[in-house]
């Protein structure tokens, strides 16, 4: 299995997990690591965006060597981010403004910026494939809809280009970690 496909993997494995549903309470734990979690307060009362934290942990539990400490919050991904541009021998880091034309792929770590602040991280996503225009992702910092609280979905969203930047939805797209780039632990046998 390669890279991309273990981050694929872990993220098809959580996507639908509710943090309201006590079913699900022990994979979210092993997925955000070490450290106490704002699971049982809704997002904008109390609880924060765990979508980075989210693409984080997927990297993580699927072996990447980038990803091995846990964070509790988007500044985490941040500090990734960094590593990934320094990583050798080519840096992980493709930055979507000087390759607008290029895509992310199935497996890679996506930064969107918040649409009227361009420095403002607002999400950050793994993408699982493409349907054409299309990228599909699973997705952290989702809201469950019966009980307010962070869910993780797959979500499809249209990627298009407009004056040399790439947007996913209304949103400009900063980035991506290439997970092809990024060194790993070997599989488990």
């Amino acid at each position: 299995m390669t890279n991309n496909e273990r981050v694929i993997a872990q993220a098809r494995a959580h996507a639908g997990l509710e943090a309201g549903n006590p079913a699900h309470r022990s994979a979210w734990l092993r997925l955000l690591g070490p450290g106490t979690w704002p699971l049982d307060k809704p997002y904008g009362a109390g609880g924060i965006s765990l979508c980075a934290v989210v693409a984080i942990g997927l990297l993580r539990l699927a072996g990447a060597k980038l990803a091995q400490l846990a964070y509790r919050t988007s500044a985490g991904l941040i500090d990734q981010i960094r590593r990934a541009k320094d990583e050798e021998p080519y840096g992980a880091w493709f930055d979507a403004t000087l390759s607008p034309t290029l895509r992310p792929e199935p497996g890679d770590v996506v930064e969107v910026l918040h649409a009227t602040d361009p420095k403002g991280s607002t999400h950050v996503l793994t993408c699982i494939g493409w349907e054409g225009d299309y990228l599909l992702s699973v997705d952290g910092g989702q809201v469950d809809q019966d009980d307010g609280l962070q869910a993780i979905y797959v979500r499809r969203r249209l990627w298009r280009v407009v004056g040399g930047r790439p947007y996913l939805g209304d949103l400009p797209v900063h980035g991506w970690i290439a997970v092809r780039l990024v060194e790993f632990e070997p599989e488990p046998e």
